[in-house]
């Protein structure tokens, strides 16, 4: 079986690095335990999109040492990995900050993985580049799924897992219900919640 998972608030959990980054750059808190959408939707409001868009760029760079693993992906992983499934991610992140300082985001989110023990973990180690591909575009992201022959796709954007070609199984997580119902594209909450049904496919093919 072969896995493909989004990176970036799929995987790792930016928030503190955002926190962070808004008050070191900004002189500015953002509201305690706020999700990545509600802190955009803040900075946006008080301080206009290019502010977002700059804050990014060091969320996902110097700041980025911040980054955590959401709660039971690594449940999630060991299950896999128990099932001898090969395990690749497949991102939609550009090399440099659109605005801002000029920084390797792309170097950074591996430094990140191999940090959180996530990197060895995947196919294709220990050759990064067989293990995470960084796409330019939504488009390209689409495409590489399309041609890679996955099993199944996690992503934390309904857009992209909407997508994605039917004959992958299409997963939504942290779904918080606020979108059309696709068929065939199953929302979960938490890696958790992932698990299981990897654990229900695996029922299904035995």
């Amino acid at each position: 079986m072969k896995i493909g998972l989004d990176l970036d608030n799929t995987i790792l959990d930016y928030s503190s690095c955002f926190q962070l980054a808004a008050k070191e750059v900004l002189g500015l808190s953002l509201p305690p335990g706020a999700s990545k959408q509600d802190q955009k939707i803040f900075i946006e409001r008080s301080l206009g999109d290019d502010v977002w868009t700059l804050l990014q760029g060091y969320a996902y760079g110097e700041f980025s040492f911040k980054a955590e693993l959401f709660p039971h992906f690594l449940d999630f992983m060991k299950l896999a990995e128990d099932i001898k499934a090969d395990v690749l991610v497949v991102s939609h992140k550009s090399r440099y900050p659109i605005i801002g300082p000029s920084q390797d985001l792309r170097g950074f989110a591996l430094s990140n993985l191999d940090r959180l023990g996530v990197l060895e973990r995947l196919a294709g180690f220990p050759r990064s580049e067989n293990s995470v591909y960084f796409c330019d575009s939504r488009d390209e992201k689409i495409e590489r799924i399309r041609s890679m022959g996955f099993k199944l796709f996690v992503d934390d954007l309904f857009g992209v897992v909407s997508s994605i070609p039917a004959e992958v199984q299409r997963f939504h997580i942290y779904c918080a219900g606020n979108h059309e119902t696709v068929e065939e594209v199953t929302c979960v909450t938490d890696w958790n919640s992932m698990q299981r049904m990897l654990q229900v496919l695996i029922s299904a093919d035995l």
